[in-house]
């Protein structure tokens, strides 16, 4: 049969555990979205900056010289390129890229135009991401590439109300997925730790909560083996439950000596 003292220890240590459960939980959710709302957050700049140059020409060189601000077919200016047939961006814009980010450039049909960083050729576009981008609409995917998982997202680029190609930017989640992991074990192994130190706690606070009873069911062991009504519990604690519970036997105790 368990004991009083064991099940309140129980209990604090569930209620704890519990609790510990639910706050780590909660942490952990709200860390791994803050850290994929940030990378998100990145890639959408890197995006829509190059979506915004490659929808941009300049004239060329021979034009700004006669001043004529009609656009050819082809514009070249520094570190841009464009074209109707969907030329792309320049070797040099892309080359100035986070090192950690890779970035490709599409036709409209989802075709691979152009690639820098280390995933490009390899970084997938479901149908549904490419029928989403061709609505002019905005991708974000998770995908695995190389057994790491990569944050890809796709950015529609228009021209003159009209969609001229796609480009896709991704950054690994291997860094993100070590530390959310790392958090994880802390967690855990400080939760563990916490709800064993507050067990052994509980097990003496209880202890000490329950002292006034013991000596209750000692006294009247000893009553009930020596016949000695002289006995009394004096509880010198506080005047709560267990204070009146000892106060109220040693009372009955008194008026059982008057008696016999």
């Amino acid at each position: 049969m368990t004991s009083i003292r064991m099940r309140m220890t129980l209990l604090y240590s569930t209620i704890l555990a519990l609790t510990l459960v639910v706050f780590s939980s909660v942490l952990y959710t709200i860390q791994g979205q803050y850290t994929l709302r940030m990378v998100e957050r990145d890639l959408s700049s890197s995006t829509q900056s190059l979506a915004l140059a490659w929808a941009r020409p300049r004239p060329g060189p021979e034009q700004a010289k006669s001043g004529a601000q009609a656009l050819k077919t082809d514009s070249v200016t520094d570190g841009l390129a464009w074209s109707t047939g969907s030329s792309g961006l320049s070797e040099g814009l892309l080359g100035e890229l986070h090192t950690r980010d890779t970035v490709r450039v599409l036709d409209t049909d989802g075709q691979a135009l152009q690639s820098a960083g280390n995933q490009g050729e390899d970084l997938p576009l479901s149908d549904e991401g490419l029928q989403q981008l061709q609505r002019g609409q905005v991708v974000t995917e998770i995908a695995t590439v190389d057994q790491e998982r990569w944050l890809i997202y796709g950015q529609p680029v228009t021209l003159n109300g009209q969609m001229v190609g796609i480009i896709q930017a991704a950054r690994s989640l291997a860094d993100r997925d070590r530390s959310l992991q790392g958090l994880g074990v802390t967690l855990i192994l400080g939760s563990l730790f916490t709800t064993t130190v507050a067990f052994g706690g509980g097990w003496v606070l209880s202890g000490m909560t329950l002292r006034p009873i013991h000596r209750i069911a000692q006294t009247a062991q000893k009553i009930g083996q020596e016949r000695d009504f002289a006995s009394r519990v004096n509880y010198r604690g506080p005047n709560d439950e267990l204070g009146q519970l000892a106060t109220t036997f040693d009372a009955m105790l008194s008026r059982l000596q008057d008696a016999y």
